[in-house]
């Protein structure tokens, strides 16, 4: 059996009818709010993980957009080059 703690809660007007049907009951009030305090918790490591996924696809799109750039300015380069050759070539 799992080993219980008892606490006091104060909240807004309305919440302990709220919670009452929400769990489906006054005895169930307390399983529900622990389940309900769990998953959230387990919501912010997942929302962490995400968030850190989230600043690695950034870093890797960036050194991506990096690369992309440095070819660019390769082309531009070698472009001028053609220009410059066709105009002294006149």
């Amino acid at each position: 059996m799992v080993e219980k703690v008892r606490i006091n809660l104060s909240v807004d007007d309305g919440i302990p009818e709220l919670m009452e049907h929400l769990a489906c009951g006054r005895n169930k009030m307390g399983d529900y709010l622990s389940k309900l305090i769990r998953a959230q918790a387990t919501d912010d490591n997942t929302a962490t993980e995400i968030q850190a996924l989230d600043n690695e696809s950034l870093r890797l799109m960036v050194l991506g957009l990096g690369g992309r750039l440095r070819a660019l300015e390769g082309e531009v380069m070698r472009i001028q080059s053609q220009v410059a050759a066709m105009i002294a070539g006149r």
